[in-house]
């Protein structure tokens, strides 16, 4: 089973990477950094201003948090307090609800693309209401373990009269100061000898490493791991859903204007909720760490072709700039265009080379081509469950392989009833005897959280919501190729192994298939 991928470039279209190739206007600078502060107290400046503005200026506070994605109406507890005028979902004003979380096949390109420009124009908004000409959104960089403490101003001063940036609904132990645990509960955990015990490795300190999504060398992975991975760890933490110390609070979340959703389940803090994480301030802090992230994969996998991004469709881009005239892009190749041609860079990128026009991608040709795959529908009931899928061909893979040919992609789908806190750590070819905790990164082929995945929006299903459901999928995509390379694996079989942490037995998962596939590059 195979088919062609065409992924010719179209030169006239593609523009210089971000800090490449032009003199970048603004710079965004680390948050815990001396250099941002002044950044951190403009953005507390505006953000004060903003929660003033009613709910139908663009501009406002609660529009702008719209745009990403807003509650049904009727989730909301009461009449709504910060826009009274909501009352249903024809009250819905133009661009609210159009983030595209967690979307299947290639339209999750829309998750990098739309975040770019999302809070691309939400910067715009500050730089002017703030009045600091040079502004650009400070990032928040927890993939480094010195930086795991939430920057000051987040959350000092406590009031928001005074810190435009102060948010209650968060994770406590990150309001107090406390670092990210790397050890919590959700810790990775490892079958011996059939005995599944917590292994010495924290989920959270493997997720944030960003070693893993450099090793992705097919767009299509990368965009899956960085959402699924670090992406909805942090919202789920932020939200106080993951450190077993937060759990013990019961976060009131002032947007749905209550402590739990209509079905009964906990609210949580607003980030760890998609309607409600755009509310937060520290919603673009995390976001703009993700642009690094993907920014520094650009420059390292210099790949992308304007064929490749607009297999994603159409999806809907309504923003507002500064000065709340309304901004549509009416097709992929406009979105591509502008991504690719931004106006700001990282601070730390200032001081890397400007890519060689020698290192732009020429026209290539891909290939996928399914090794093996096998139909599933199993009920994890248990916190261990292992898939074996056999190759269609024999597997020889030595480290150092030339992954500029050839690389190898492990496809999950799962499927699940309603919004879950569930961890899945996903491993290729363990060993039940073995040790894992010595070399987990030969086995660990990712770690994902599933924030979001149960939501609909206006633009693909309808509005959100939490109500019944036939039930939810998503396809959790990770490049193997350096799992394989590093194993140095051979044969014709594939050992798929998926571990849950923090089961949720009312709400299991069910993993419905398990593919790998091979991608050859011409």
């Amino acid at each position: 089973m195979k088919r062609s991928i065409l992924s010719a470039i179209f030169l006239a279209v593609l523009c210089p990477l971000i800090g490449f190739g032009q003199k970048p206007t603004y710079v965004r600078k680390n948050a815990h950094s001396i250099g941002a502060q002044a950044d951190i107290q403009a953005m507390s400046k505006a953000l004060k201003l903003m929660r003033k503005l009613p709910c139908d200026n663009p501009v406002s506070w609660y529009y702008q948090g719209a745009i990403h994605h807003v509650p049904d109406p009727l989730e909301i507890t009461g009449p709504n307090y910060y826009c009274p005028q909501y009352k249903t979902t024809a009250d819905t004003l133009l661009g609210w609800d159009t983030c595209p979380h967690m979307q299947p096949g290639f339209v999750q390109y829309h998750f990098l693309t739309w975040h770019r420009l999302y809070i691309y124009y939400y910067e715009k908004i500050i730089r002017k209401l703030s009045g600091k000409k040079d502004f650009a959104l400070p990032y928040w960089n927890y993939n480094v373990p010195a930086q795991r403490t939430m920057p000051t101003g987040l959350r000092l001063p406590k009031d928001t009269t005074i810190n435009g940036l102060y948010e209650v609904e968060r994770s406590p132990t990150l309001m107090a100061g406390q670092s990210i645990n790397n050890n919590a509960k959700d810790g990775i955990v490892k079958n011996v000898n059939g005995k599944i015990v917590v292994d010495s490795i924290g989920a959270m300190g493997y997720v944030l490493d960003p070693d893993y999504l450099w090793n992705s060398y097919y767009i299509k992975n990368f965009s899956s791991e960085l959402e699924d991975g670090p992406h909805n760890v942090i919202h789920d933490y932020v939200g106080g859903a993951v450190n077993p110390a937060d759990t013990l609070v019961k976060l009131y979340n002032r947007i749905y204007q209550s402590y739990n959703f209509k079905d009964g389940s906990r609210a949580y803090g607003l980030m760890a909720d998609v309607p409600s994480a755009g509310f937060d301030p520290i919603f673009f802090f995390h976001h703009a760490n993700i642009d690094r992230l993907w920014a520094e994969w650009e420059k390292r996998h210099y790949e992308l072709s304007w064929d490749e991004f607009q297999k994603a469709g159409w999806w809907p881009y309504v923003f507002f700039d500064e000065n709340g005239k309304k901004v549509v892009y009416k097709s992929m190749k406009e979105v591509y265009e502008k991504i690719r041609n931004i106006d700001y860079t990282y601070d730390y990128m200032l001081a890397q080379p400007k890519l060689l026009a020698a290192n732009k991608v020429s026209a290539r040709f891909s290939e996928e081509s399914v090794l093996g795959t096998v139909s599933a529908n199993k009920s994890m009931v248990e916190k261990y469950n292992s898939f074996e899928v056999n190759s269609s061909k024999k597997l020889v893979l030595l480290a150092g392989a030339d992954k500029s040919k050839k690389v190898y992609s492990l496809e999950v789908e799962i499927g699940f009833q309603k919004q879950t806190k569930t961890k899945l750590v996903v491993m290729l070819n363990d060993d039940k005897a073995k040790k894992l905790s010595r070399e987990p990164k030969k086995y660990i082929v990712g770690i994902v959280g599933l924030f979001g995945a149960n939501s609909h929006h206006q633009a693909s299903s309808g509005h959100s919501g939490h109500g019944a459901h036939a039930g939810f999928t998503k396809t959790l995509r990770f490049d193997i190729t350096d799992e394989l390379a590093a194993q140095a694996a051979s044969g014709d079989k594939f050992k798929v192994s998926v571990f849950q942490l923090r089961p949720e037995p009312k709400n299991p998962i069910t993993v419905k298939s398990v593919t790998v596939k091979e991608i050859s590059r011409l």
